[in-house]
Parts: structure tokens; sequence; C-alpha cells
């Protein structure tokens, strides 16, 4: 791998999981652990309540940090997962900003506004598959395909009420953006599967708490688009972004994706509904938007995801420069269903690490810039 991506696996291990050197062999970490192994087989299952003691611990620190409304201490704690689905939805909430769930009046007010949003939007929707309106049909034509490719083979979203419930999430959230979103429906759905674990509704309430969660699905999803668009930076910086780490960091696989005209992909999966459209499994969302809500640099873990997958792919991917453009395609979609989350995360947080101390804005950028004579027009830019 390139200098700086040997410069970045010193710091790894130095500052977040000292694992492997660069040549392979153990640690001295590895190596006690070798040798105390046969140690450890009779602890297990102290290691196991321990374990058990740490969760329960971060969950009794998690729910006063929620009363007090520390977002910092929040942040802090989910940062690496949160271990309680049910205090999950108001962890979200949180860290998303909609405050009101703190006063329960303005809770009440929000969730009676969607209704009547949602009322009058379905109302439209309606008229137009009926032919009663034709200005502006497209939007709900779309809106109602992407909710009914989502449910389609899935036990949870394929369940009436609930399926009623993404398609008019899908449908409002088009409405007020003035037209459907490529992913809306997939993070509508993730959106709603957590609010729905978090509910704790009897069967005869069952109706009127999933009005609940619906609407409080929706606050969250206009939210979080918000902010994606105030911090993204359009649909295709995350697709630069991706590129020029990959030239600072593995210029080899950098030429191999421009050759094979697929360096956008990756980026384009991850960008579309925040990692939902990537590959991953429900559970590997759920861990994946933990830490991406709990980032106090505002989506700064996302612009490194795509390429932190990518760098710990590169084998093999490299393995397929000969066997053409569709087969490294399928390899690269692949890519998110054989890697572990926790790893991936991990990696990338290491990477955010290093490209804060040695990145392009600051004082000591490694590798260093070229010359402003060596670039055209005199602009400078990484090797």
């Amino acid at each position: 791998m390139h200098q700086r991506g040997h410069r970045l696996s010193l710091v790894w291990r130095k500052g977040v999981a000292e694992e492997t050197c660069p040549t392979g062999g153990l640690t001295a970490t590895h190596a006690r652990s070798k040798v105390v192994g046969s140690r450890r087989t009779g602890s297990s299952s102290s290691s196991s309540r321990s374990l058990a003691v740490d969760v329960s611990a971060n969950t009794r620190h998690l729910k006063a940090a929620l009363q007090r409304g520390c977002v910092d201490s929040i942040r802090a704690l989910v940062f690496h997962g949160c271990h309680c689905d049910a205090l999950r939805p108001q962890v979200w909430r949180t860290l998303l900003g909609t405050q009101e769930e703190q006063h329960e009046h303005a809770v009440q007010a929000a969730r009676q506004a969607y209704c009547s949003v949602r009322a009058a939007v379905l109302e439209a929707a309606s008229a137009a598959r009926s032919g009663t309106i034709s200005s502006g049909a497209e939007v709900f034509v779309e809106a109602e395909a992407a909710a009914e490719a989502a449910c389609r083979g899935n036990a949870l979203l394929g369940r009436p009420r609930v399926a009623e419930a993404l398609l008019a999430l899908t449908l409002v959230a088009a409405s007020r953006n003035g037209g459907h979103r490529i992913g809306v429906c997939e993070m509508a759905a993730l959106l709603l599967h957590v609010h729905m674990q978090g509910s704790a509704a009897t069967s005869e309430h069952e109706e009127q708490q999933m009005v609940h969660v619906e609407a409080d699905a929706f606050w969250c999803l206009h939210r979080l688009l918000e902010l994606l668009d105030d911090r993204m930076n359009g649909d295709n910086a995350l697709e630069e972004h991706t590129r020029l780490l990959l030239q600072a960091y593995d210029p080899a696989l950098a030429k191999l994706l421009v050759e094979q005209h697929l360096e956008g992909i990756v980026a384009a999966r991850f960008g579309i509904a925040l990692g939902t459209c990537a590959g991953f499994g429900v559970t590997g969302c759920l861990r994946l938007w933990d830490a991406l809500l709990a980032d106090p640099l505002g989506f700064g873990l996302l612009r490194v995801l795509p390429a932190a997958l990518l760098l710990l792919s590169r084998s093999e991917l490299l393995a397929l420069r000969e066997a053409g453009s569709c087969v490294l395609q399928e390899a690269l979609l692949a890519c998110p269903g054989r890697m572990a989350m926790s790893t991936l995360i991990r990696f990338a947080q290491g990477l955010c690490v290093f490209e804060r101390h040695c990145g392009r804005g600051s004082a000591v950028p490694y590798p260093p810039f070229r010359p402003p004579a060596a670039v055209d027009g005199g602009q400078l830019s990484r090797p």
C-alpha cells in the first residue's frame, strides 16, 4: 500500500486497535493473548458477566444523560453503539435535534401537524391515482413505486399497517421536498423499524401507538434530510472526497477504479440513503446510524466510509484487475456484505483521526502537496 496507508496503519495500531504489524506478524498484544489463551477458557463465564455489567452500566448512564438532555454525554455513550433498542428512538431524536420531545404538549402538536399534512397528501395522491389531477402526479407515482419495492419480500414492511405507514411517510416527504428523492423510502423504513422497536403498546392501543410511531419517524426523517442537505454539499461531494482519499492512500486502487469507470459506485450507494442502500443488513445499518448520528463532526465519518470500505477490500479488488469491469462491479457491490460493521467503523474512525492530523487542511500534510509550478493552473493538489 502507499506510504500514507502505512503511516495510517501505525497510527491505527497505537490509537485504536493494536492488531497486526505491516509484515503480518503478531504484536505484543496478540502474543500475550496466545500465552494466556488457555487460562481464559475457564474464565469465559466471568467475561460474559463482566460484559453484561458493562452493557447494564452503559444503559443506566444513557438513561441519566437522556433525562438531563446532555447531548455530549449521549454522543459519547452511543458512538460505539446503542445497546438498548428501547432507548434508541429517543437517542436518535435527541441527536437529530428534535428537542420537542422534552415537552409533551409540543410532541402532541407535532404529531397532530403530521396527521393533518398526511391526510391532505394521501387525498392528493388518491386524486392523482384516479386521474382527477394531472399536475404533480408523477411525484406520487415515483414515491408509491419506491414504497412498494421496499416492502416486497420484507416480513416487517410487508405487514399491512407498516406498509401503509411507509407509503404515507414516502408520499409526505416527496410532497414537502418538491419531488421523490432516491433513498428516502429506505431511510423512512429504518426509522419506522427503530421506533417500532421502542414501542411497548398493548394490542388494544396498537393503532394509536402506530400513529405516534409514524409521526415521530417522519419528523426524524425531515430533520435528517435537512442536515444532509446542509452538511454534505450536494450529491457529488461524497464521490469527489472518496476519489481524493483513494488517490492519497492507495493510488493503485484509485487507478484501477478509474480505468474501469467504477470510481463512484461505492460512494453513491453510501450517499443515496445514508448507508441503507449500501448492502448492509438491518443490524449493520442500526450500528452505522448510531455512529453517524453521534458523530460530533456532523457526518464527518460518512465522508470517509466509502474510502474505508474500499481500502479494507483492496486485496480482493486488485486481484480482479484482469477480470473485467462487470466482475469488478459485482465485487464492489458485494463488499459491504463481507465486511463486519465494527471493523469498518473503527477503520473509518482511524481514517478520520489521521485526516485531521495529516490531511489536506493540516499544517503538516502527508503526503506533501506538489509545488504550484508542477500543477496545471498553479493549483495545489495531492499527488
